[in-house]
């Protein structure tokens, strides 16, 4: 991790070092593009992203995933990269991270992309589990919850993940439907936003969640309470990040390029020179 010793005014300065070209991904890696360098001595850079919204709580059916949002390799439901931002230095960008869902998960944030709470009975970056059709996920984001049956002790469906649709609930077997499986970013390796296990009224039966300890997590109605979401961003050294109050956030720096973690809380960034 490096910081720099400037004074910040209440923020703190996240930055990897001396003045670089601009980078931008290809295939999931970075390479070098131009710098560009505004007037009064701003320059605009490309960021990259990974915005994880905060799972869903269970229900009669499993909580969605929380929305899955990246510009580098797949985004949720299996849809193709967003286009990196272009920031310049100078400017203020909101940054939120969605809380686990007692209810709906919440949103999260950065600049002007915003990723949807999972579902709680309800659509959502990734839909819920219900007691009948499942909920849609959002486009983009994620997949859509299981089918459950209202019948007998009634099976709810698995909530929806970012990865995979929610399981469809068996009343025979007395078994609510499994979590959708969460997907891997190729941001990082790290899987997030599975879904939560569906209700069952007879046996209590763990449904394999899909979420586990993921990020943006959905949570389960026999066990497992829904994750909070994360918002990673990477950007090249030309560039510090200054982090306002009210966010939690980590960084490390390795070849040229910084990646800034937040994992709580809400607050507004900015970005200054090397």
């Amino acid at each position: 991790m490096s910081r720099s010793g400037r004074d910040t005014s209440g923020g703190k300065a996240i930055s990897g070092g001396a003045l670089s070209p601009r980078t931008k991904h290809v295939n999931s890696t970075f390479q070098v593009d131009s710098l560009r360098r505004g007037g009064g001595g701003d320059i605009s850079f490309a960021l990259n992203f990974l915005v994880i919204a905060g799972g869903g709580a269970g229900s009669y059916g499993g909580g969605g995933g929380g929305g899955f949002r990246t510009s580098v390799g797949t985004s949720g439901g299996g849809a193709s990269a967003e286009t990196e931002l272009t920031l310049t230095t100078g400017v203020v960008y909101s940054v939120a991270v969605g809380a686990a869902g007692g209810g709906q998960g919440g949103n999260s944030t950065f600049s002007t992309v915003t990723s949807l709470g999972g579902g709680y009975y309800a659509v959502g970056g990734s839909g819920s589990g219900s007691l009948g059709a499942g909920f849609a996920g959002t486009s983009g984001q994620g997949r859509a919850g299981g089918q459950g049956f209202n019948i007998v002790y009634g099976a709810g469906g698995g909530g929806g993940g970012s990865g995979g649709v929610g399981g469809t609930g068996n009343y025979d077997g007395h078994q609510g439907g499994a979590g959708g499986s969460g997907q891997t970013a190729s941001f990082d390796g790290v899987a997030y936003s599975g879904g939560g296990g569906g209700f069952c009224g007879v046996d209590t039966v763990v449904q394999t969640s899909g979420s586990g300890s993921q990020p943006g997590g959905g949570g389960g109605y026999h066990s497992g309470g829904s994750k909070a979401g994360v918002v990673k961003v990477r950007f090249p050294t030309t560039a510090v990040c200054v982090v306002g109050a009210g966010l939690t956030s980590t960084s490390s720096t390795s070849a040229g390029v910084t990646t800034v973690s937040f994992t709580a809380g809400s607050g507004t960034v900015t970005f200054t020179a090397a």
